[in-house]
């Protein structure tokens, strides 16, 4: 069996993904706190069962019923990102999914003693033919809540907000040195107005700003928005087409 703290570590990693998101009036978030809840609902139940469970029907049961949470949970996620997938844009968690965010990121420390308890059940009664299929059930749960991670999608939405924190910087620059529109900053005029240890922070020092994925971004002149690279564009394009990028260019 697969370590189930993979499964955790995917969750938490799209729960992370999903403090980029911010309420829309368009967006619902009813179905995913719904799938949320019963997820986390499941995984109350079972660190109830497994305990119990003393033969392999019982360890089939509850593997199978995890197995189940995960697809259905993953699932969720999958087709809220495919309706909103303008929601990976800003930082700030929107306070509908506030507390399913809190919940999630408390997954590993909650139930840990509920992972050591179906892996024990999992090498016990290995030999039924049962708890084999719910092992590979439950492997197979896994791979559907691998891709739900969406790293495409979350590199789209990071650059998209670093494009958003050059913006503010040059703004931030004009403003205290009073530049009007077509004065040029360089990058090394903009490091105060990025935070320290950032790695747009260390580039502007450098004096070349790249985005996330190694590709530059170039400084504009006042007045004007920095542009995605055409080669970022290019790479993120089947999830981020142009509309994605607005009010950005592509360049």
């Amino acid at each position: 069996m697969k370590h189930p703290y993979l499964l955790f570590s995917a969750i938490i990693c799209f729960s992370l993904g999903l403090l980029s998101l911010v309420a829309h009036a368009a967006s619902d978030y009813s179905d995913l706190n719904k799938a949320v809840s019963q997820f986390l609902a499941t995984m109350d139940q079972l660190s109830k069962d497994v305990p119990e469970t003393q033969d392999a029907e019982g360890a089939a049961k509850v593997i199978e019923a995890w197995a189940g949470a995960n697809v259905a949970v993953a699932t969720a996620m999958q087709d809220f990102l495919q309706k909103n997938p303008n929601e990976m844009k800003l930082a700030k968690p929107p306070p509908e999914f506030a507390a399913a965010y809190a919940a999630l990121s408390q997954l590993r420390v909650k139930y840990a003693s509920l992972i050591d308890g179906t892996i024990t059940l999992g090498k016990r009664f290995r030999g039924d033919i049962r708890v084999s299929m719910a092992m590979r059930s439950f492997r197979n749960s896994l791979d559907v809540v691998k891709k739900m991670e969406a790293p495409d999608l979350v590199a789209a939405g990071n650059i998209f907000r670093e494009l958003g924190a050059v913006e503010t910087a040059m703004d931030l620059w004009a403003i205290e040195h009073n530049k009007k529109p077509g004065d040029l900053p360089k990058p090394e005029d903009l490091v105060p107005y990025f935070k320290a240890g950032t790695r747009l922070h260390e580039c502007a020092e450098r004096g070349l700003i790249f985005d996330s994925l190694g590709n530059p971004i170039v400084i504009p002149s006042v007045g004007t928005r920095p542009s995605v690279s055409s080669q970022t564009f290019n790479a993120l394009s089947t999830v981020a087409p142009v509309d994605f990028w607005k009010p950005y260019t592509i360049r």
